[in-house]
């Protein structure tokens, strides 16, 4: 999916931000080092970083929050069970997500509004 954003990304004009959300936090709170991975050192975060060197830091910013909006068990239209919330995924971590993505995207509206 990145790739084929990345021609627009780096044809855009003026400055750019892009904010990755990453959910539903509790379904895989047990492999959370994976994801972190996944999206800071794997394909997608390389692309977004070739974007970056392209654009120039000056006019691309790309942050990445994990979050967890609603815990809940992932269930299919008929009410079955897909994949359970992590034991120990509590309300306070939760709460802590929400706050790290609102945190990030008051960062990037920061950077957006700076010469």
């Amino acid at each position: 999916m990145i790739e084929f954003l990345r021609p627009a990304l780096e044809a855009a004009p003026g400055k750019l931000w892009l904010l990755t959300i990453v959910t539903k936090q509790d379904l895989w709170w047990d492999r959370r080092q994976e994801a972190d991975a996944a999206y800071h050192s794997g394909f997608w975060a390389e692309t977004l970083r070739a974007v970056g060197m392209k654009r120039g830091e000056k006019a691309f910013r790309h942050e990445t929050a994990f979050v967890c909006l609603l815990p809940a068990n992932l269930e299919d239209p008929e009410g079955e069970v897909l994949f359970k919330t992590v034991a120990g995924y509590d309300m306070e971590k939760q709460a802590e997500s929400v706050t790290n993505l609102l945190s990030a995207l008051s960062g990037l509206r920061e950077w957006e509004n700076t010469a």
